[in-house]
């Protein structure tokens, strides 16, 4: 039985294109069901820093960051905070640099999930670098329950 039930997960997976969010939904199980029970013994590609993917309702905080300073350090504080209330928060960094910014170390080091914007599009919008259209479609896909940015890109969704 559990074989078979493995097989539907992989099945999904590959249908979904390795989006688990996806399948997960189309299997009308969790996310980290989905996760727990697929044993392909090979690491799947995340959108994000760790097993959570996006989930309906969480709030965002929307960021630009290419070097670590008090905007930063006080975005890892508020979702330290709004985590220690029970309220999902990821970190949405409009754009992705090599090497990654600072910021990155930091949120995955303080276990707060972060995404590029463009990951979280779907995949028909991800080649338009146009930030608004890519938080537009992002937002109908993952439909956050709070938007939150700071500084000069605070702009970006007037």
């Amino acid at each position: 039985m559990w074989e078979v039930e493995r097989e539907a997960i992989q099945n999904a997976i590959a249908y979904c294109d390795g989006n688990v969010l996806n399948a997960a939904v189309m299997l009308e199980l969790s996310p980290s069901t989905v996760y727990r029970k697929n044993k392909l013994g090979k690491r799947m590609k995340l959108i994000s820093n760790n097993l959570e993917v996006p989930i309906a309702g969480e709030v965002w905080i929307l960021l630009d960051s290419g070097v670590f300073g008090g905007i930063e350090s006080h975005v890892i504080e508020l979702s330290k905070g709004l985590q220690a209330s029970h309220v999902h928060v990821r970190v949405v960094l409009v754009s992705e640099s090599s090497p990654p910014a600072p910021l990155v170390g930091k949120l995955e080091h303080a276990n707060i999930p972060f995404s590029y914007l463009w990951h979280l599009c779907p995949k028909s919008e991800r080649s338009k670098n146009i930030p608004i259209k890519q938080m537009t479609s992002a937002i109908a896909e993952h439909q956050p329950s709070v938007i939150h940015t700071h500084g000069y890109k605070s702009a970006l969704l007037r």
